[in-house]
């Protein structure tokens, strides 16, 4: 069996864990931990929500909810922002035709994660594949 492996510094946590929702809230508590280490009450909501939103999106439609594929994330507490990367095994997606229009129609069955990424990040990026993201969220 897989296991979840967790690394903390001063400005920053790293975690490596097989694609489970049960791992998400652990990984929220501990972005939770490190934003009010450093006097960011203000920003939890926001940043736990961007960090369930991507770790699920990860787990859901990267891994397939398969276990035996693992889910990296990194939050950074910077000086002027706080940036996470999340990266899952699976193939990607084409997020250009999702970029420009963040917000789906009403007859979307899908997609409201990227929508809240988009409106509660200030940044947004993604790799050439779609495994790989990166959010920014100014402090």
């Amino acid at each position: 069996m897989k296991e979840c492996r967790f690394e903390k510094s001063d400005k920053s946590i790293i975690f490596t864990f097989p694609a489970k929702l049960e791992i998400v809230d652990q990984v929220c508590k501990q972005v939770e931990l490190l934003l009010r280490e450093k006097a960011l009450d203000r920003l939890v909501f926001d940043v736990q929500l961007l960090v369930r939103e991507i770790l699920n999106n990860c787990i859901f439609h990267g891994c397939n909810m398969d276990a035996e594929k693992d889910v990296y994330m990194e939050c950074v507490v910077g000086e002027k922002n706080i940036i996470v990367r999340a990266q899952d095994q699976g193939e990607g997606f084409n997020w250009r035709e999702f970029i420009d229009c963040c917000v789906p129609d009403d007859t979307c069955i899908t997609g409201r994660g990227l929508e809240i990424v988009c409106l509660y990040a200030d940044s947004v990026e993604f790799n050439n594949q779609g495994n790989k993201v990166q959010i920014k969220k100014n402090i």
